[in-house]
């Protein structure tokens, strides 16, 4: 599968206000779906419709992958909070 990932100035501003270990699992999860598509991922619906959700943990990173196979990061935050 082997996704390239690129990252939105919304999603590095939110990345930047957690604490290292949230951002070290975050990380984990995110290059783990990128490069074995392995992850608990979910197509999302309604105002979010076309893109996707990766859990890891309590948090989720909401992405989409466009036609150049690229994971493009939206957002993170936790369950309660990103939606």
């Amino acid at each position: 599968m082997a996704l390239e990932i690129q990252s939105t100035n919304a999603f590095v501003r939110a990345v930047k206000h957690l604490d290292p270990d949230a951002r070290e699992q975050i990380g984990l999860g995110i290059a783990s779906y990128a490069a074995l598509g392995r992850g608990d991922t979910k197509a999302l619906k309604g105002n979010l419709k076309g893109k996707l959700r990766l859990r890891v943990g309590k948090w989720r990173v909401i992405f989409r992958i466009d036609e150049a196979r690229t994971m493009v990061l939206l957002n993170v935050g936790k369950r309660g909070d990103i939606y």
